[in-house]
């Protein structure tokens, strides 16, 4: 009888101290900008190297949309992603001679610093510009962060894309101001000069999820190393739609033919989100007209592709 007490009371007890470590946390969806509340455990923040966590807030706990929450340990919301779409990204065999410097480059940059500082959705601007051979010059007044932010986006980009990104501080920016009048700006999180809307948010989703899987990862090399090859795999499968169209000799393709080719490059079915990103790098960054290069007749649900 007496145990039996014992094992109530510390049952009792133990209910308490989980009930206090729980937090709750107001949030906002980013896709309806509907308010409610989710509840995170302590405990779970504290094992976490990068000091921020992401929590997956599935349909129907505060709107119908599902979505991705990142907070750090102070209990702040850092960013958050609408998830309410799916996208797996193909995988490709890369040579192994291109991984040769990563451990070397890898010591020239500070993630903690830069996951710390920098919004997830900064970073996927970043990406998407440099994807489509966009000037980017981001401003932040930090010397410190603008050294590892250059340091990562170059690392990301080595073996694979020309870019055209600087870190730089805003005295920097006011006294070359004229340099930079092609750029897209952003200083700190706001997009300040974006001429062409580039950067529009309902229209960047492969970038998205790169980010998604890269902050997902506790350990910081792994998941940089693994957004570099991400990049890469991009950069030959966008490679790989050029010969394609280069193999027609200036004849139309149905889009069809275009995913099988790639499906046969990729150990994972190329979707049509893919697809179209990879359009978007050939057009922009390999600077292709596609608009002859397909026959779209019987495909009208294909519209997307020169959107």
């Amino acid at each position: 009888m007496f145990q039996k007490k014992i094992f109530i009371l510390i049952n009792f007890y133990t209910r308490i101290f989980i009930i206090n470590l729980m937090k709750k946390i107001p949030v906002r969806c980013p896709t309806c900008n509907q308010m409610g509340y989710i509840e995170i455990n302590d405990i779970d923040l504290q094992p976490n190297i990068r000091g921020i966590m992401g929590v997956n807030v599935l349909a129907s706990v505060i709107c119908e949309h599902a979505f991705v929450v990142y907070i750090d340990n102070n209990h702040e919301i850092r960013d958050c992603f609408s998830t309410d779409f799916t996208i797996h990204l193909p995988e490709l065999e890369l040579d192994e001679k291109d991984k040769s410097n990563e451990l070397i480059d890898l010591e020239s940059i500070n993630i903690d610093l830069i996951t710390a500082n920098i919004l997830s959705l900064t970073i996927v601007n970043i990406l998407h510009a440099c994807f489509l051979k966009k000037k980017l010059l981001f401003l932040n007044d930090n010397e410190e962060i603008n050294l590892h932010l250059n340091n990562f986006v170059k690392f990301c980009f080595q073996d694979s894309f020309d870019i055209f990104f600087e870190a730089k501080q805003r005295w920097e920016y006011g006294r070359e101001e004229e340099t930079y009048k092609e750029y897209i700006i952003i200083e700190n999180e706001r997009v300040i000069k974006d001429e062409e809307n580039t950067l529009n948010p309902k229209k960047i989703k492969i970038e998205r999820v790169m980010v998604q899987t890269f902050l997902a990862k506790l350990e910081q090399k792994t998941s940089l190393i693994l957004l570099k090859n991400e990049i890469k795999i991009a950069f030959h499968l966008a490679k790989y739609v050029k010969k394609f169209f280069l193999s027609k000799g200036g004849l139309a393709s149905r889009p069809k033919d275009l995913i099988k080719y790639l499906d046969k490059k990729s150990t994972i079915s190329v979707n049509r989100y893919y697809v179209k990103f990879l359009i978007q790098i050939l057009a922009k960054y390999f600077d292709v007209n596609i608009k002859d290069k397909f026959d779209f007749s019987g495909y009208i649900d294909w519209a997307w592709f020169l959107e």
